[in-house]
C-alpha cells in the first residue's frame, strides 16, 4: 500500500525510570514548543522549571520527545496538523506511577479548539488501573462512544517505574478504530466520531507522561471494496 507519511517523532528503545527524578534540574533548560497550542480545561500558568506548584502545568521538548506534567488536564496539539479521510494516528508513550487516575491519550477531529470556543474532538483514553475508553465531546457536553473497560493484555500500573504503551486510531472509510498496545478497545461507525480535524494529545489532571512518538500516515492507495 502506497502512503504518504508525516513522522513526528522517532520511536525511543527506552526511557529510564531516572527520568521523572530528572526532570526538576533540567526544567531551566527545557523549552515549551513555541508552535504548539493546547486547551486546557482550566486556567493555569505554565512552570519555568519543572517543579510543579498549585495551579501550574508544564510541557517542554525533550527528546526524544516531549514531557507533559498536567496540571488542569487539556489537549496539547500542533495547528498545522490535521487529518482528514483515510488515516492512522498512532502514539508511543511513558505513563508516570504519580500520575493520577485520570484518563490519557490521543484525540482526533479536533474543532473549533480556541479558547472562547466550544470544542469538539473525539478521544481514546487510557487509564493507570488498565481500563480505556473512547470519548466524544460536542457543543452538548461528553458522551461515552466506549465506556471504561479492562483491555487485554494491559495491566494496571504498579510500583515504581513508568508503563509504556502504543495507541492507534485507524480511520477508515466506513470504521474508526481504536487500540491499545495491539488491542481493539472499540470500531465505530465513521459518521458516530467526526474523525476529520486537529489531532494531538488529551492529558488528564494531574497526569504525569513522556511522549516519544507520534505518527500521522495519510492512506491514499484506493480500499479495498466490502466481500473483495
Amino acid at each position: 500500500m502506497r502512503v504518504a507519511r508525516i513522522v513526528l517523532l522517532a520511536a525511543l528503545v527506552a526511557v529510564p525510570v531516572a527520568l521523572a527524578a530528572a526532570v526538576v534540574p533540567l526544567g531551566a533548560q527545557l523549552k515549551t514548543p513555541a508552535d504548539w497550542k493546547w486547551r486546557l480545561d482550566e486556567p493555569a500558568a505554565m512552570s519555568a522549571s519543572g517543579k510543579m506548584e498549585a495551579g501550574e502545568w508544564w510541557f517542554v521538548a525533550m527528546p526524544p520527545g516531549w514531557h507533559v506534567t498536567m496540571g488542569p488536564g487539556g489537549l496539547v496539539y500542533h495547528p498545522g496538523y490535521r487529518a482528514s479521510g483515510r488515516f492512522v494516528i498512532e502514539s508511543e508513550l511513558f505513563l508516570f506511577p504519580d500520575s493520577s487516575d485520570e484518563g490519557v491519550g490521543v484525540f482526533i477531529g479536533g474543532q473549533s479548539l480556541g479558547e472562547q470556543e466550544s470544542p469538539a474532538y473525539t478521544a481514546l483514553l487510557l487509564r493507570k488501573d488498565g481500563r480505556a475508553s473512547v470519548t466524544r465531546r460536542g457543543a452538548s457536553g461528553s458522551t461515552a462512544v466506549a465506556d471504561w473497560a479492562a483491555v487485554d493484555g494491559v495491566r494496571p500500573h504498579g510500583g515504581k517505574d513508568a508503563e509504556k504503551h502504543a495507541l492507534r486510531i485507524e480511520a477508515d472509510t466506513a470504521t474508526v478504530t481504536f487500540m491499545v498496545d495491539g488491542t481493539k478497545v472499540a470500531a465505530v461507525p465513521r459518521a458516530e466520531v467526526t474523525p476529520d480535524g486537529h489531532f494531538g494529545l488529551r492529558i488528564g489532571r494531574a497526569v504525569n507522561i513522556h511522549v516519544v512518538r507520534m505518527d500521522f500516515t495519510q492512506q491514499l492507495a484506493p480500499p479495498r471494496k466490502s466481500g473483495v
